[in-house]
C-alpha cells in the first residue's frame, strides 16, 4: 500500500470513526506529512518498505530542527499510525514497535516579566481588525494561561462577558472554566463588538479568525506573536507557551494555591504543575530573607 494512501485512510479514521478534534488531526497529519517527505528523499513510498532504521534516521534528522519534546511527538504520531495500519490489516509489520522515544530532559519553563507583557500588549496600537485580533489573543493568553490550541478553539458561546469567564475544552475534551480581568474584558469586548465581523466570510462561531474567515491556527498564532514581539520595544524572544508559563508563575508568586493553578491550567496531574515551584525564585529569596536567622540578623544591623 502506498504511504500517501495509508495516510489518507488514517485521516478518514481520525475524522469519521475516532471523531478526533481538528487540532489533533492537524497535528498527527502534519507529523506524518513530514515523515512522508523525508521518505521520498530516500525513495521509500510503500508502507511495507519502511524499516525501523528509516524511522530512527528520520528522528535523528530532526536534531537541530526540533526540541526533544517535538521529536517525541513525531515518533508518537508514527507509532499511532502503524498501530492503526496493523489493526485494519493494511500491513503485517510494525517497524515502530518497541522504539524508545528521545530521552525527556526536564527544563525550567521560560517566562516573561509582567512589565514586559504590559509593554508588548500596549505596543499593539489598534488601527484595524488585525491589530485588535492580535492584541486580544495575546492579552487573553496572558490573562488566562490557556494553550494556543485552546485559544484557537474558543467559540462565541464559550465566553461570558458578564462573568469574565471562558469555558475551555482542553486536552482529552476536558472542560474547565478560566477567568480574565476587567482590562482584558475591555480588550475582548472591543474586538467582539467592533472588529470581529470584519473577518467574517461565512457563518462561524469561532472567535479568532484568519483573513480568509477560517479559524485561527496554532502555526498562524505563532507567526503573529513573533511579528508583534519584533515590532515592540522588547528584545526577548517570546514563544506562545511562555505566556502560559508566565501566567502560572505570577499566580504562584502572588500566593495562589497550587491546586487552583492546576485547575486553571487544566493539568490532569499536579506533578506537572509543580515545575513552577522551581522557578519561583523571587518568592524563595523573600522567604529566606524573612525567616532565616542569619538573613534576619543582617537585615537588622
Amino acid at each position: 500500500m502506498k504511504l500517501k494512501d495509508a495516510i489518507e485512510e488514517y485521516r478518514l479514521y481520525l475524522n469519521v470513526e475516532k471523531n478526533a478534534s481538528r487540532n489533533t488531526i492537524e497535528s498527527y497529519l502534519s507529523d506524518l506529512s513530514n515523515f512522508q517527505s523525508y521518505l521520498k528523499t530516500i525513495n521509500i513510498t510503500s508502507i511495507d518498505d519502511i524499516t525501523r532504521d528509516h524511522i530512527y534516521s528520520y528522528i535523528k534528522n530532526l536534531d537541530g530542527q526540533l526540541i526533544d519534546s517535538s521529536k517525541r511527538r513525531h515518533l508518537t504520531s508514527i507509532k499511532m499510525f502503524f498501530r492503526f495500519l496493523i489493526r485494519n490489516n493494511y500491513t503485517t509489520h510494525n517497524p515502530s514497535e518497541y522504539m524508545d522515544s528521545p530521552k525527556k530532559q526536564q527544563r525550567l519553563p521560560q517566562t516573561v516579566s509582567g512589565d514586559d507583557m504590559r509593554i508588548l500588549i500596549d505596543s499593539i496600537q489598534v488601527n484595524d481588525e488585525k491589530d485588535s485580533r492580535d492584541r486580544t489573543m495575546i492579552a487573553l493568553m496572558y490573562a488566562t494561561g490557556i494553550r494556543v490550541s485552546e485559544l484557537c478553539g474558543i467559540k462565541l458561546s464559550d465566553v461570558s462577558l458578564s462573568h469574565n469567564t471562558i469555558n475551555i475544552i482542553g486536552k482529552g475534551d476536558k472542560e474547565r472554566i478560566v477567568f480574565f480581568d476587567d482590562e482584558t474584558h475591555s480588550i475582548l469586548y472591543d474586538y467582539l463588538t467592533v472588529y470581529r465581523d470584519k473577518f467574517l466570510k461565512k457563518d462561524t462561531q469561532y472567535i479568532f479568525l484568519l483573513n480568509n474567515g477560517n479559524p485561527m491556527t496554532r502555526k498562524r498564532f505563532y507567526n503573529i506573536l513573533q511579528k508583534r514581539v519584533a515590532m515592540s520595544p522588547l528584545s526577548q524572544r517570546i514563544h506562545p507557551h511562555m505566556l502560559r508559563h508566565t501566567f502560572a508563575t505570577e499566580l504562584l508568586n502572588n500566593d495562589a494555591d497550587l491546586r487552583s493553578i492546576q485547575e486553571l491550567l487544566g493539568h490532569s496531574d499536579i506533578s506537572t504543575t509543580t515545575i513552577y515551584t522551581h522557578i519561583n525564585n523571587k518568592k524563595v529569596i523573600d522567604e529566606y530573607n524573612h525567616f532565616h536567622p542569619r538573613a534576619k540578623k543582617r537585615r537588622d544591623e
